[in-house]
């Protein structure tokens, strides 16, 4: 969760490469928001390249296009429609099962609707244990990149942290998911910061802490300062 422009698209897509070439696992990345294949593609010419757009060969380009092909499946909103929550967790099952994914990314979940009774509180703990049934029946990991409501986001002082409870219904995101990442830049030319607010299971993920991060705009990804 972060607010707008705070680079959670940007660090999600970069662990989702990590994942894939430390150890391949083919991932999902929803569109939720844009026609975005061309875009992704651009984005992870780079990660498989190493190398910004203006030193990209057509040798290179062939090589890395072969492997990104492999390594991301682009999950679109139905053409002229909204993405329903049950119509996304039949794709993902779908994409699962015929593309061997390991790594799921709903970004943004806020795209995805949900709210079928009214109550968004039920809606969003519905939606939570929806997403945490498939992940655990397939043995997936499923990342949501949340935005959050306006009126927090007003309400933040750059010295505030973020957390999982900044999203909407935030109770349910800290209660129920295993790790949860706070990102925002308190001011525009400074370190972008993040706060793991949550990790389930410290012996295997760490302590919870607060990382100050660079951005390489060349290459589209972080650094730990």
């Amino acid at each position: 969760v972060g607010p707008a422009g705070s680079g959670k698209s940007v660090f999600a897509r970069q662990i989702l490469w990590h994942l894939w070439r430390a150890h391949q696992m083919p991932f999902g990345l929803t569109a939720l928001e844009e026609s975005a294949r061309p875009r992704y593609q651009r984005i992870f010419r780079r990660y498989a390249t190493g190398l910004p757009f203006d030193q990209w060969t057509h040798e290179a380009l062939e090589v890395a296009d072969r492997e990104i092909d492999y390594a991301l499946k682009v999950i679109q909103r139905p053409r002229g429609g909204l993405m329903f929550l049950e119509q996304l967790l039949g794709t993902i099952e779908f994409a699962i099962k015929v593309y061997g994914l390991k790594v799921i990314c709903i970004d943004p979940m806020n795209e995805v609707e949900m709210d079928e009774t009214g109550r968004s509180d039920v809606a969003a703990r519905t939606a939570i244990m929806a997403l945490k049934d498939v992940a655990e029946r397939y043995r997936v990991l499923i990342i949501a990149v949340t935005h959050p409501p306006v009126d927090v986001v007003r309400r933040k002082k750059p010295t505030d942290l973020w957390t999982l409870y900044d999203v909407e219904n935030g109770r349910h995101w800290a209660g129920k998911s295993d790790a949860g990442f706070g990102l925002w830049r308190p001011h525009g030319r400074g370190p972008t910061l993040i706060n793991a607010a949550k990790l389930k299971s410290h012996e295997v993920f760490g302590e919870p802490n607060l990382f100050q991060m660079s951005y390489d705009k060349a290459l589209d990804r972080y650094q730990c300062i």
